[in-house]
C-alpha cells in the first residue's frame, strides 16, 4: 500500500525542505505577534508526515488517509492567529473547502472501488483497460477518475476550484501562507502524478477509450 520509490524520495525532500524553511521564517514572526505556541511546529510536522505518505502511496485509502493528516493540522494553521479575524475567516473557509474536497475524493474512491473492487493501484493499472472498456463499469471508472480530479482540482487551486485561495492567503499568518503555497500543492500533485501517470495511465488506451465513448 505504500511505495519507497525515487519520485516519492524527491517529494518528501521538497516537503522536508519546505517546513524547515517554513521554522525558521516563523519564529520571529510568531515571536513578535505573540502567538509562538510549541503546537504550531508540532502542526507542521504532523501535517509534514501526512504529506510524505500521500508521496509514497499505492493505495486509494491510504492517499485519502495521508490527505487527511495532511489537511486537519492546515485548517488550525491558517487560523492559528486567534486573535485576528481574517486568519480566523481563512482557518473557517479552508476548512469548509477541504471538506469539499475530501468528500469529493472520497465519492470518487467510492465509484472507482465499485467498478474495480480494488482500490491499490498495481491492481487498477494491470485492469484498467478492462474496467473501461466493459459497459458495466466503464461509466463508474470514469465518474471516479473526474470526482478524483475535482477533489485535487481543490486541493491544488486549479480554475475553476481557485475562489477560496485569496481569502485564505491573505488572512494566514505570513509564514503559514509560505507553507501553503508550497508543500500541501507539491502533495497534491504528487499524488495526481501518481494517480493519473501510473493507476490510470492506460486511460489513453484507444480501445479502452472506443468502449467509454461506445457505451
Amino acid at each position: 500500500m505504500v511505495l519507497c520509490d525515487n519520485f516519492g524520495i524527491i517529494f518528501k525532500l521538497i516537503f522536508v525542505v519546505a517546513s524547515m524553511i517554513t521554522v525558521f521564517l516563523a519564529q520571529g514572526y510568531m515571536k513578535a505577534r505573540g502567538i509562538n505556541h510549541p503546537e504550531f511546529y508540532a502542526l507542521m510536522l504532523i501535517s509534514t508526515t501526512g504529506m510524505m505518505a500521500m508521496a509514497n502511496t499505492a493505495d486509494l485509502v491510504v492517499m485519502l488517509i495521508g490527505l487527511e493528516v495532511m489537511s486537519v493540522p492546515l485548517y488550525v494553521m491558517a487560523g492559528f492567529n486567534h486573535r485576528s479575524l481574517t486568519s480566523n475567516e481563512a482557518g473557517i473557509k479552508y476548512f469548509m473547502m477541504g471538506a469539499f474536497a475530501s468528500a469529493f475524493l472520497l465519492m470518487g474512491i467510492a465509484f472507482i472501488f465499485g467498478a474495480a473492487e480494488t482500490t491499490n493501484l498495481r491492481r487498477i493499472v494491470t485492469d484498467f483497460s478492462y474496467l473501461v472498456y466493459h459497459q458495466e463499469t466503464a461509466v463508474y471508472m470514469i465518474a471516479g477518475m473526474a470526482l478524483v480530479l475535482v477533489g485535487f482540482g481543490f486541493k491544488v487551486a486549479a480554475v475553476p476550484f481557485h475562489a477560496w485561495v485569496p481569502d485564505v492567503y491573505q488572512g494566514a499568518p505570513t509564514p503559514v501562507t509560505a507553507f501553503f503555497s508550497v508543500a500541501p500543492k507539491a502533495a497534491a500533485f504528487a499524488v495526481l502524478l501518481r494517480v493519473f501517470t501510473f493507476g490510470f495511465s492506460s486511460f489513453s488506451d484507444s480501445r479502452a477509450c472506443f468502449g467509454f465513448w461506445r457505451f
